[in-house]
């Protein structure tokens, strides 16, 4: 509340106004800094989940292709896009709470 601090209007309405601003502008930042996370994970979640799920092997390493059946890069692509909708239903959760209070 830096902004009551360094007001000295008479007039309790310009107060509240710059009370409200305030408030406005806090959950304003605070929603942005939700989404700004969320969207950092789902980047760490896409691009740092390995499309393989057992270790590479030497032929794999050295020609650096990946070799595998269709089957287990279905797996993983099924298992990243349930992480992300579990993201996603985080914050529809987080949006649903805060237009409820």
């Amino acid at each position: 509340m830096g902004v009551l601090q360094t007001l000295d209007s008479p007039d309790p309405r310009t107060q509240f106004l710059f009370v409200s601003y305030d408030r406005y502008w806090m959950g304003r930042t605070a929603w942005g800094d939700v989404i700004r996370n969320t969207r950092t994970l789902g980047r760490l979640v896409w691009f740092h989940v390995p499309l393989c799920l057992t270790v590479k092997t030497p032929e794999e390493a050295r020609t650096g292709q990946l070799n595998r059946p269709v089957s287990e890069l279905n797996k993983v692509m099924t298992e990243k896009r349930m992480a992300m909708d579990l993201i996603e239903g985080c914050v529809c959760l987080t949006m649903a709470s805060i237009s409820y209070s």
